[in-house]
């Protein structure tokens, strides 16, 4: 029996590795300028941080590539995507069971004594509910989205990159909006976040979130990442895969000098205007620590999450989302340089010693490399 689930997770490793990598080896086709610019790769640094781990050097070439403030000698302590996905992910959290959790629709349970967007309803399984959980019509619902007159509809389950997400207004009509209910299964009903005018200032018609990544890594939790994610060209979304940008952020709540694009293309000054390197995130000290301090309510199943927040127009910080697993380091690479900064060795020597089928595994996928 033992023998069978190793087969079973060697497969999965093996195919989320490959599915992974070739996606990634698709972009890195379209970004070949963005490749190391001139630094030689130092494959026996590499060689030497993975301590015999195979990784294709591709993603360290890349991320050494994208233009930052500082641009110094070449750095091997990225973490491949793939590698992270397949191996690192796994190793910090319960895959299985934070998958079975992460449900939008659970927030309001999870998150009761936080501020978070109001709830006008639900829909699980085809089935209708207001915001406390009570069964109600779909007609009760449609009310409930005509009161609010403009709401967000999110996917609850299974959601990435901003798919699925739908606006609607009270101008639309209540048949667009019945016709919509009808024929979704899971989804979340959202009265609209009215974010900082700080926030707005950098560009108005969407609500840019600040994406934070925690790590509980030997009992103690801290902030790895931080990066604010902005819509742009009129879009609603903030998502870099439906055409936003990102930008890191600094301990002190400023902006970085660059914005990017999805793949790595530098910007100092959204086009709305604003200089990234003038703009500060209100009370960022504040989000930082409810981030923290939430992450201990998921210790069991998680310790490396990655959340959503808002800044409200009060300031306060606002639960949009959280990642239990499978949060993805890209954009905070991009941004912000080597995930584990310091501390990549000291993860990497953690989550591979004695892991001998991970080694084998990996052995198996470098021939895909």
């Amino acid at each position: 029996m033992g023998r069978m689930f190793g087969k079973i997770s060697s497969k999965a490793f093996f195919l989320k590795n490959v599915c992974f990598r070739k996606a990634y080896d698709l972009k890195e086709l379209k970004t070949k300028d963005k490749l190391s610019k001139g630094k030689p790769v130092d494959k026996a640094a590499i060689k030497q941080i993975w301590n015999g781990i195979r990784v294709n050097d591709i993603w360290s070439r890349y991320y050494n590539g994208i233009e930052r403030e500082t641009n110094d000698a070449f750095d091997a302590r990225y973490i491949p995507l793939d590698m992270e996905a397949c191996f690192i992910d796994d190793w910090f959290n319960n895959t299985n069971a934070a998958l079975a959790i992460d449900d939008k629709n659970m927030y309001d349970m999870y998150f009761h004594d936080v501020n978070m967007p109001k709830t006008v309803g639900r829909i699980i399984n085809r089935t209708f509910f207001d915001d406390n959980y009570h069964l109600i019509s779909i007609d009760s619902l449609i009310d409930r989205c005509s009161l609010a007159k403009h709401v967000i509809m999110k996917p609850s389950i299974g959601t990435m990159a901003g798919h699925g997400i739908v606006f609607w207004n009270e101008e639309e009509g209540l048949d667009v909006l019945k016709k919509f209910l009808q024929e979704h299964d899971n989804y979340i009903i959202q009265e609209l976040i009215h974010q900082h005018e700080e926030i707005n200032k950098i560009y108005s018609q969407s609500v840019n979130s600040i994406r934070i990544v925690t790590c509980n890594f030997k009992g103690k939790t801290e902030v790895l990442s931080a990066v604010i994610r902005l819509g742009q060209g009129g879009n609603k979304l903030d998502n870099a895969s439906q055409g936003g940008l990102f930008c890191g952020i600094n301990e002190d709540g400023t902006l970085k000098k660059f914005g990017y694009s999805k793949y790595g293309e530098t910007c100092t000054v959204h086009p709305q205007g604003a200089v990234f390197a003038d703009c500060r995130i209100p009370n960022f000290d504040k989000c930082k620590e409810l981030v923290i301090d939430l992450s201990n309510r998921f210790l069991r199943i998680s310790k490396l999450i990655s959340w959503d927040l808002a800044v409200d127009e009060n300031g306060e910080p606002t639960i949009i989302e959280v990642n239990l697993c499978y949060g993805g380091t890209d954009i905070h690479q991009i941004a912000n340089g080597p995930l584990f900064g310091d501390k990549t060795e000291e993860v990497l020597d953690s989550v591979f010693r004695k892991q001998r089928k991970y080694r084998v595994a990996n052995r198996i996928l470098s021939i895909y490399g």
